[in-house]
Formats: structure tokens, C-alpha cells, sequence
């Protein structure tokens, strides 16, 4: 598969992306109402909960598929990505669309909806197991088929044959193992579905204005800096998230005890979680970087065999925004596992607002490294707004501290690595600098242990 026709193909599973994120909204509330819920210990309750959130997702899919068939038919799918009517003809990209759309969005419901109901009973471990099963599933059926088709529909059908039999395995499953369930659980209800669909308007508007932040700002480098700089964009985040990894697999584990904690009006435990998670991670990101930054020009090269150009500007943004949205990643889960609609809607709409504004300046003055100026200036701003609003819900004088301090010290690293970048100074002061805040913050940790 040549540059042109992969970055086509990442524009295709970002126009799948967003579509899957319609629902994403409905299916956190629904799955929020359960787990905030569950510690009543009403079993009918639950069910009728189980069962408005699998009516809501029923009407959802439906709204999915109706959507991916207009938006494949090829005249319009040009309109929005600027692909051309010839490549979408003679390359099946419509009947690509629909093959990849159809089996994600049923995926979606059994991961994101189904395998959430083991998560307030606390076996958050088996959600956490399949998950992941399902997304190796998913890698080792795309590999597979671009080697033997070395083509979009082939991944495609990959895709699609591997999602369908695993979601099929995963309702099955959930059905037999989530002890709280019973025959009325998956009873369908239009009225209720609706109604729980209203209820999450909001919720689902802003995952779409996250989803085009994650995924849909290929479609957007595509349609400003051309179809061929999609595939320098998106290796050069795929390379820096790999730093991003220890977060994301702590934040998730987290949330049920968060979740439960705030039913029961517990905030000092959820402030000891919030401060225990940011000292450890952080502290790891900033060595982890610092450690990883010399060998990624080497892992870039491999991961695109070669074939796209290094960008070190692009890079730094990138690693620079990491150490922002580690910070703030758990405040965010925080908001959004607790139906907190308004403000995560805030944080989205003021970080995907200022990426593409951004963007849209680096478009007219066709100077790409605005790309990693947005997505960098984006997290400061958006961790800051974040400052500003927990005071409703986690009001604590000594969070406040630990916020202000963890923020200084990524400011103070960021500063040292885009000097470097700058050349302005060499990599060993960098190294030093890390070194010694991560000693600081160690013996202002043991002098502070017990403030929280």
C-alpha cells in the first residue's frame, strides 16, 4: 500500500471513528446510571437501568447505519474528504466503509455498554481483559488481511469478519457471567430508549468534539495540508502516545472507586486517589521521556519503514502535550464518569476549538509545525480551564497545592525540552533538570505526605 492510498485509508477509519462516536455519549451515561446506582443494592432498579440503556443502544445503531449509507455514497463521501470520484469508484471505498462501520459499531455496544456491567461489582479486571482482547483481535485481523490483500477492501473485510465474531462472543458472555441480570434486562422500549438518549445529548456532543480531537483531525490535516502530511500526522502521534500508555492503563481501574466514593459523598478519598495517581505518573512520564526522546527518530524510521520524513518539531509538541493530558486525563474520566456534562463539554469544545484554529493559521501560512503548536498550546489551556472548575467538585484546599506545584514542574520541563529543540542548550541539561525536579518533588512529597 503506497503513502497516498494510507492516508486515505486513515481518513476512512476517521469518518468511521466519528460515526462510532455518536453513540459514545449514550453508552457512558447509561453505563454511569448503573455503576452510581449500584451500591442501592436494587436489583430491579438495575435492570430497568440495563434495559433503557440496551433500548437506547438498539435505536442507536440503527441511527449509525442510516448514516455511514449516506455518507458512502460516493459523490458525498468526496464532498467531505476530497478523495476522488475515480479512487473511490475503482478502489470499493463505499462498500469499505459499510464493511468496517457496521461490525465496529455493534463492537461498541458490547465493549463500551455490555462489558461495563461487571465494573460495579467490582471486577473491573474482566472489562479491563476483554477489551483488550477485542483490540488484539482487531490488530491481528487487519494484519492479516493487508497480507493478503495488500488492499483498503481487504483490510476491510479483516475488520470486518473479526469484529463480528468477537462481538457475538462478547454478548453471549456478558449474558451468562453479569449476576444481576435477568430476562427483563434487555427488554426493548422505544419510549425509554429515547428518553435516555435526550438525557445524553449533551454527553454525546461532547465525546463527537473528542472524537474529532482523537481521530477526526486526520480528515482536517487532509483537507488542509493534503491527503500525503495524514500519515506524518498520525505516526507521530501513534510513536509519542506509546509514552501515554501508563495512564491510560491506571486511570481506567480507578473510576469505579471514584464513582462510588462520590455516590457516598466520600470527596477526601477521591482527592487522596486524584494526588496518589498524579505523583506517580507524572514523576514516571517525565524520566520515561526523557529516556524514550533519543530513540524515536530510530522507531519512527521503522514503524514507516522509511517512507515519511522525520519531523522533530512535531515530535517535541506532541511529547510536550503528553505531560498536560496525563496531568488532567483523570480529572477528565472524573467529569465524564460522573454524568459532569456541562464542564466535560467546556474542556472539549475550548482544546478542539483551539487545535483548529490553530490549524486553520498553519493552513494559510502552509507551515505543518502549527500542527504541534496547537495540539501542545491546546493542553496547556484546556488543564488550566479544568483548574478552574474543579473547585464544585473536588474543593480542596490541598489539591489545589498539588495542582499548581505538578503544573509548574511540566511547565519547567517543557520549557527545558523546546530550548533544546531550539538548540539552546544540549540534551544533558535536559537530563539534569529532570533528574533534580523529580528529587524535588520526592522531598516536598515526604515533607507534605500527610496534608492530604
Amino acid at each position: 500500500m503506497g503513502k497516498e492510498e494510507f492516508g486515505i485509508w486513515l481518513i476512512l477509519l476517521s469518518i468511521v471513528n466519528l460515526i462510532r462516536g455518536i453513540n459514545v455519549g449514550q453508552t457512558n451515561y447509561s453505563s454511569n446510571l448503573i455503576n452510581l446506582n449500584y451500591s442501592k443494592g436494587d436489583g430491579s432498579l438495575l435492570n430497568k437501568l440495563v434495559s433503557y440503556g440496551h433500548s437506547a443502544n438498539i435505536i442507536m445503531v440503527v441511527f449509525q447505519i442510516i448514516i455511514v449509507i449516506c455518507i458512502s455514497i460516493p459523490f458525498v463521501l468526496n464532498g467531505i474528504t476530497g478523495i476522488s470520484l475515480s479512487f473511490i469508484k475503482n478502489s470499493n471505498l463505499s462498500l469499505s466503509l459499510l464493511l468496517l462501520l457496521i461490525p465496529t459499531i455493534i463492537y461498541q455496544y458490547a465493549t463500551l455498554f455490555l462489558l461495563r456491567l461487571f465494573e460495579p461489582a467490582g471486577k473491573i479486571h474482566i472489562s479491563i481483559k476483554y477489551s483488550f482482547l477485542g483490540e488484539l483481535v482487531d490488530m491481528i485481523g487487519t494484519i492479516l488481511f493487508i497480507f493478503l490483500f495488500k488492499s483498503i477492501l481487504g483490510m476491510s473485510f479483516g475488520i470486518f469478519l473479526f469484529n463480528s465474531l468477537y462481538s457475538i462472543f462478547l454478548i453471549w458472555f456478558v449474558k451468562r457471567q453479569v449476576h444481576f441480570l435477568n430476562h427483563d434486562s434487555f427488554k426493548f422500549s422505544l419510549n425509554k430508549g429515547l428518553s435516555q438518549i435526550v438525557k445524553s445529548l449533551l454527553l454525546t456532543f461532547s465525546f463527537i468534539v473528542e472524537k474529532i480531537n482523537e481521530l477526526g483531525l486526520n480528515i482536517v490535516v487532509g483537507r488542509l495540508f493534503l491527503p500525503i502530511n495524514v500519515p506524518l500526522f498520525s505516526a507521530s502521534k501513534t510513536i509519542t502516545n506509546i509514552a501515554l500508555k501508563v495512564s491510560s492503563a491506571l486511570v481506567g481501574p480507578l473510576m469505579p472507586s471514584v464513582q462510588n466514593n462520590f455516590a457516598t459523598d466520600n470527596h477526601q478519598s477521591n482527592n487522596q486517589l486524584i494526588v496518589k495517581f498524579w505523583k506517580f505518573t507524572s514523576n514516571i512520564l517525565l524520566l520515561g521521556v526523557v529516556g524514550f526522546y533519543p530513540i524515536i527518530p530510530f522507531l519512527f524510521e521503522k514503524w514507516t519503514l522509511g517512507k515519511i520524513s522525520y519531523n522533530g518539531t512535531l515530535i517535541v509538541c506532541f511529547l510536550m502535550s503528553i505531560l498536560f493530558q496525563n496531568f488532567s486525563s483523570i480529572l477528565v474520566e472524573c467529569l465524564r464518569k460522573l454524568n459532569l456534562i456541562k464542564e466535560i463539554t467546556g474542556y472539549n469544545l475550548l482544546k478542539v476549538g483551539v487545535i483548529i484554529a490553530l490549524f486553520i493559521v498553519g493552513g494559510i501560512l502552509k507551515d505543518f509545525n502549527f500542527v504541534g503548536y496547537a495540539i501542545l498550546i491546546a493542553e496547556v489551556l484546556s488543564t488550566l480551564y479544568l483548574y478552574f472548575i474543579r473547585r464544585s467538585y473536588f474543593a480542596d484546599a490541598s489539591l489545589s497545592r498539588v495542582f499548581k506545584w505538578r503544573m509548574l514542574i511540566n511547565l519547567i520541563f517543557s520549557t527545558l525540552f523546546i530550548m533544546y529543540s531550539f538548540n539552546l542548550i544540549n540534551y544533558i541539561y535536559v537530563i539534569i533538570g529532570v533528574i533534580a525536579l523529580v528529587i524535588v518533588d520526592f522531598m516536598k512529597s515526604k515533607k507534605n505526605e500527610n496534608t492530604i
